[in-house]
């Protein structure tokens, strides 16, 4: 059994944990991965390098590895899968879910630099033609976590919108979803140069812009952090301030704090209907 001091570690310290870990061998590093449960074992590989991982990745059992990679950020997924030997690629695509296999290959398919490079094609999102109760509870159960900002698509997967989680919680629950959902959003292709959205001006009022292709399909997320982090890898000056853009992100990350809290009421806190799952 994994020993629980360095899983307490891993969770509570993931950067002197992976410092700690950056330089373990590969084989003994696999070991380690392989009885650490998901989350702390995840907080530490998004901190560990790129090859140090796919290092590990490749001496794991497929679906302890396939399963690690499935649960990551597409941006931090997608190097991850370039640097993996052809062997052990195929065989570990193999068996991700086809959402999550396709959507790591499409972000593959753009050249670096570009929007479509650092999406998050695994955004979740809602149909514009169901409610907003029927809208909650699939945020409740949803294995994927939901952005602050949830974007909402036609049935032909075309942009309808977005409606903010705070919105969701005040409207009438009866009420149709369409009718709080907030048009004419702020959009880009995935083929747009990063450096062309640098000052977009949705960045002043949010951290998300929907991506789409040249037929108006939904295809992801763009998130600001990443935007920036792209830009400065590639040496890019990021003309946002710092300070700004870390206020704007901390107000959004307090104000979605609040929502999740309603959202996901902890045991301690939950009201008592029988059918109530804590899936969060």
């Amino acid at each position: 059994m994994t020993d629980l001091l360095a899983i307490h570690l891993m969770s509570e310290h993931p950067d002197d944990a992976a410092a700690a870990l950056e330089n373990v061998d590969a084989a003994d590093l696999a070991e380690l991965m392989a009885g650490v449960p998901d989350k702390p074992a995840l907080r530490v590989l998004q901190r560990l390098p790129p090859l140090t991982v796919t290092r590990c990745l490749e001496r794991l059992p497929v679906r302890r590895a396939a399963g690690l990679l499935a649960r990551l950020p597409t941006t931090t997924a997608v190097p991850l899968v370039q640097l993996l030997a052809a062997g052990p690629r195929e065989e570990i695509l193999s068996r991700l879910p086809l959402g999550i296999n396709s959507a790591l290959r499409l972000v593959q398919s753009f050249p670096v630099g570009s929007v479509g490079a650092v999406m998050d094609s695994r955004a979740f999102t809602l149909p514009a033609d169901i409610g907003v109760e029927e809208a909650l509870q699939r945020i409740r159960h949803s294995p994927q976590t939901a952005l602050h900002r949830i974007f909402v698509l036609d049935r032909n997967h075309r942009l309808a919108g977005s409606v903010a989680v705070q919105d969701l919680l005040s409207a009438r629950r009866k009420a149709p979803l369409q009718a709080i959902v907030q048009k004419d959003l702020p959009m880009v292709s995935a083929k747009t140069r990063l450096g062309a959205v640098e000052h977009h001006p949705a960045w002043t009022h949010d951290t998300l812009i929907a991506v789409t292709d040249r037929k108006g399909l939904f295809l992801g997320v763009l998130h600001q952090k990443d935007m920036v982090d792209a830009l400065r890898d590639q040496g890019h000056d990021a003309g946002m301030a710092q300070g700004s853009r870390d206020t704007l992100l901390e107000l959004t990350d307090l104000l979605w704090s609040g929502a999740a809290a309603l959202l996901f009421p902890t045991r301690e806190n939950r009201a008592p209907p029988p059918e109530t799952r804590d899936e969060h």
